[in-house]
């Protein structure tokens, strides 16, 4: 995969499916220590030309006003950028995800235990 210094892919690095308009890539930016994320989108009405969002500019909400309409991006998209994301050391906060593989893990850990006792004729304690 093609990347820059910014460990973000490049734009001939993206596999554009049927659907997908839009790529958010991210890489570990190892001389600043941080995540960066670059924004691909593809514009049909232009001969599926490729443009890079160079910059993002906030506006201010005011109390009450209804949201823009989200950009969307497709499952294979999505799963590019949180592959990027885990690749760049990016893990889950989800408590519940984590208690629920930790104790799959100890019940796995305790069944070939048994396993290997009853080979080996031991006591477990």
């Amino acid at each position: 995969m093609a990347e820059t210094g910014s460990g973000i892919p490049e734009l001939a690095a993206l596999d554009w499916g049927a659907r997908d308009n839009v790529h958010i890539r991210a890489g570990m930016d190892p001389c600043r220590g941080l995540i960066g994320i670059r924004l691909f989108y593809r514009d049909k009405l232009r001969q599926d030309q490729p443009f890079v969002v160079r910059r993002l500019i906030p506006e201010a909400i005011s109390e009450g006003e209804s949201w823009p309409a989200p950009c969307h991006v497709g499952i294979e998209s999505a799963t590019e950028l949180m592959d990027d994301l885990w690749n760049a050391g990016v893990r889950p906060s989800n408590v519940l995800y984590r208690d629920e593989t930790t104790s799959a893990i100890v019940r796995h850990l305790n069944d070939m235990r048994a396993i290997v006792a009853a080979k080996l004729d031991l006591k477990l304690p």
